[in-house]
This record gives C-alpha cells, sequence and structure tokens, in this order.
C-alpha cells in the first residue's frame, strides 16, 4: 500500500467513523500502532492540551504516552 493510500484509508475511516474512532489496529498482531505527531504545538515540555488544537483530542487521549508520539518521543 502506498504512502497516498494509506493517508486516504486513514482519512476515510476517521470521517466514515467520526467522533467514534476510539483505536489505532494493525493488520498484523506481531506490529505496534501508535498516532503520531513529529512536534508538539504547545511546545516540547508542555502538555498538548495547552497548544489548542482540539480535534486529536476529541479523537484520542493525547496524553497517554503508550499509543501517542508527540515531539522527542516519536524521534
Amino acid at each position: 500500500m502506498s504512502n497516498m493510500e494509506s493517508i486516504y484509508s486513514f482519512k476515510y475511516w476517521t470521517v466514515w467513523q467520526g467522533s467514534g474512532l476510539t483505536s489505532i489496529k494493525t493488520s498484523n498482531r506481531n506490529f505496534e500502532s501508535y498516532f503520531c505527531l513529529p512536534y508538539n504545538p504547545a511546545g516540547e515540555d508542555l502538555p498538548y492540551s495547552k497548544s489548542g488544537h482540539s480535534v486529536p483530542r476529541r479523537l484520542f487521549d493525547m496524553e497517554d504516552e503508550n499509543f501517542v508520539l508527540i515531539g522527542s518521543s516519536l524521534w
């Protein structure tokens, strides 16, 4: 699957399920999946909730470091 297909698929299912999107899954049980952001818009040492971006917070618990990687924890 190409990157474009992956983005389309994620966008389609996000729109289709709306705020009911509660989990990220892989097709292979040996893999792990994460919601990742390359940087924290609130600042590296501040919680994501201080960023003012509300859409991801409606879909995920952005403070849960078990599956959400932001900024330096991603790299």
